[in-house]
């Protein structure tokens, strides 16, 4: 195997690579419609680069499809937008076509794993065990979810990996432009999402490590000759993801909008049934989406013989070992509220196991150097490799439909008949509900609706889902929490939503709707389409509006100031206000 070349060793890697996408069916999911786990995220993320693509290329100012309380849909992602600009960009150039996006990401996946195969054959100089611990990652149920997806999670741990293996080749070279390479892709993982920083801590603190001279970790030697001229590139770096934060901190708090986080949800402002709560949902949902069980044991099994076997292991790898346990464990505090269902939280928490293995292999190369090279190690590694790809095929499968006739997925084998159940009714019930919105855009433009009037969609407790798969402006039922259903109905029409789509039928006999279902427009599967423009119902929110101004006693004190002014009487002025509020609010 030594005689083989590197270029067919890449060969190999990736027709591995397309061999296990298409065990995990991503030549049918490139061409689906964002959907299953996290489809509220998804759409999120798609709703920012369709309203770059149709609104204007403006960086700094996202918007999303749902209007929000300001009916004007700007927002801020946590993170840059970067992934979806430059998606934007894509289909500027190539038209507007999701499997764009799902590609991109894909490429960005498959790269990220390949310097992976680079930055592991470049410490351990195997290139067959490299690229087995590469695909180990690919065997993660999260990271093949959303290799063919949407989130800008996985890419950001891709741009990590690919940092991490430019500054090991300055290690071993000394070359600046390594440094520079390496401190431009943490940026870039940075801002893509915060999260990812978790392995940009270690780097950053090797400079007052070595200028203090604390100990050295690169045996016996300094990894800098110029600590402080080499650590301009990190400080930019450090820089430009700070700014951005402080761009997206700032942009939410002006607009009074929280629909993506920027924010902390750490362990300590929760009560100890919430924390009970937490804990079940992430052992037994997440942390199997993490690895299968088998796997979770045995990489902390390793984990735990690295630390026993301390003395024997390569100092560097095991510093940075225990810099990013720590760095997990820091996150996992911070962010514990939302790891209940959040596992994409979890993705940036993946560059923790193939550092585990490359330093226990480093380990055995230096310690058990024929062990290592023995055919026995390879397949070892080959079959608890070929078991974990197993095992996220079925996983993956599982959370899109028609593939549930996989004995493996069907008969609760591989994957958890509680989970197969699961899946089943979630496919039933979005085919019942949401599936008739992937078509629906054109039914809308038929019946004069056009892409930019304001509509509401019910029941949807998500931002962007219904609105962005029929590409259409408006509202749902998100935020205005302490509303009742009628009042926030009434809330979106001041707003300016001019169409009703009620996806359940069940709905249209509740008493607080019926109003505004006098004036159907059209029928399409399971939604229902209505006018609210007629006048009946613009004097009912008029009505509604006018009974919001009475109960302000400031504002019933200036209207009848006006009134007293124009020699006209209180209930007119009244009027003329709430008709004045309702023209402006609809800008």
């Amino acid at each position: 195997m030594q005689n083989i070349s590197s270029k067919k060793w890449n060969l190999i890697f990736f027709a591995l690579l397309i061999c296990i996408a298409i065990a995990y069916n991503y030549q049918s999911i490139l061409f689906q419609r964002p959907y299953s786990l996290h489809q509220w995220r998804q759409c999120d993320c798609l709703s920012i680069a369709l309203n770059y693509y149709h609104g204007g290329m403006h960086f700094f100012s996202p918007v999303i499809n749902w209007c929000g309380p300001n009916g004007d849909g700007k927002v801020s992602a946590s993170e840059s937008p970067i992934i979806y600009y430059t998606v934007a960009r894509l289909w500027k150039i190539f038209g507007y076509h999701e499997f764009i996006y799902r590609l991109l990401i894909l490429c960005i996946s498959f790269t990220g794993l390949f310097f992976l195969y680079k930055l592991a054959n470049l410490l351990l100089y195997d290139a067959l065990l490299s690229i087995m611990l590469s695909l180990l990652l690919f065997a993660s149920p999260i990271f093949a979810f959303y290799a063919n997806n949407f989130l800008p999670d996985l890419p950001a741990l891709c741009f990590t990996i690919i940092a991490w293996y430019y500054f090991v080749c300055f290690i071993k070279t000394s070359w600046r432009s390594n440094l520079r390479l390496s401190a431009f892709f943490f940026m870039l993982a940075g801002l893509t999402k915060l999260s990812a920083i978790i392995a940009f801590v270690p780097v950053l603190l090797l400079f007052p490590i070595e200028m203090m001279g604390w100990f050295k970790l690169n045996n016996g030697k300094k990894i800098f000759d110029s600590p402080l001229k080499q650590f301009r590139p990190f400080f930019f770096a450090i820089v430009i993801i700070l700014l951005w934060t402080l761009h997206a901190i700032n942009y939410n708090k002006r607009a009074d909008i929280r629909v993506f986080s920027t924010q902390m949800f750490p362990i300590w402002q929760m009560n100890s049934m919430s924390i009970h709560n937490v804990f079940n949902s992430l052992f037994s949902f997440l942390l199997p989406q993490f690895y299968s069980v088998p796997a979770l044991i045995i990489i902390l099994a390793i984990f735990i013989a690295l630390v026993a076997l301390r003395k024997k292991v390569n100092r560097f790898m095991f510093y940075i070992t225990i810099c990013l346990l720590l760095g997990v464990l820091g996150y996992i505090l911070l962010w514990f509220q939302v790891l209940d269902v959040h596992d994409y939280y979890l993705i940036n928490l993946l560059v923790f196991v193939p550092c585990v293995l490359i330093t226990f292999l480093h380990y055995l190369k230096n310690n058990y150097p024929v062990f290592f090279s023995s055919t026995k190690l390879k397949i070892i590694f080959g079959i608890f490799l070929g078991f974990n790809i197993y095992y996220t095929a079925f996983e993956n499968r599982a959370k899109y439909p028609n593939d549930n006739s996989d004995y493996g997925v069907n008969s609760g084998h591989i994957v958890s008949q509680k989970n197969v159940d699961s899946w089943d009714w979630f496919h039933w019930h979005y085919n019942q509900t949401f599936r008739a919105y992937e078509t629906i855009e054109d039914y809308n433009r038929n019946l004069g609706i056009n892409q930019d009037d304001k509509v509401i969609s019910i029941p949807d407790n998500s931002v962007n889902v219904s609105l962005y798969l029929m590409n259409q402006k408006g509202f749902t039922d998100y935020y205005y929490p302490t509303m009742g259903d009628l009042t926030r109905l009434k809330q979106y029409i001041v707003l300016g939503a001019k169409y009703l789509f009620v996806n359940d039928t069940s709905f249209l006999r509740k008493d607080w709707l019926k109003p505004y279902l006098v004036h159907q427009i059209g029928t399409y599967q399971n939604i229902s389409v209505y006018n609210l423009q007629p006048h009946d119902i613009l004097t009912e929110v008029l009505k509604g509006t006018k009974q919001s101004i009475r109960s302000d006693s400031s504002w019933m004190s200036q209207i009848r100031t006006k009134a007293m002014a124009k020699h006209i009487s209180v209930d007119s002025m009244l009027t003329l206000d709430a008709l004045w509020t309702l023209r402006n609010t609809k800008k």
